[in-house]
C-alpha cells in the first residue's frame, strides 16, 4: 500500500463487528471519529469505515475490505 500513518495517528486495533447494522431512516453526522462506522453511499456502495479526521467537505480514515 505504501501508506504509513503519521506518528500519533489512531489506527483500528481490531476488525469491525461481523454484522451490518440497520440503516437509519434519517441520515445525520454524529461524533464518529476513532470508531467503526457503517457507511451507506448514495451510489449504493456500503462498507465499514474507521474515520480518523473529519473536516468541512472531507473525511479521512481506514476502509475495511474484509481482510484488513
Amino acid at each position: 500500500m505504501g501508506y504509513f500513518p503519521r506518528q500519533g495517528t489512531m489506527v483500528p486495533q481490531s476488525p469491525p463487528p461481523p454484522f451490518i447494522p440497520p440503516k437509519p431512516s434519517v441520515s445525520y453526522i454524529v461524533d464518529c471519529v476513532y470508531q467503526n462506522t457503517y457507511v451507506w453511499l448514495i451510489n449504493g456502495n456500503q462498507f465499514w469505515f474507521y474515520p480518523t479526521r473529519v473536516e468541512y467537505g472531507e473525511v479521512s480514515g481506514y476502509r475495511w475490505n474484509g481482510s484488513f
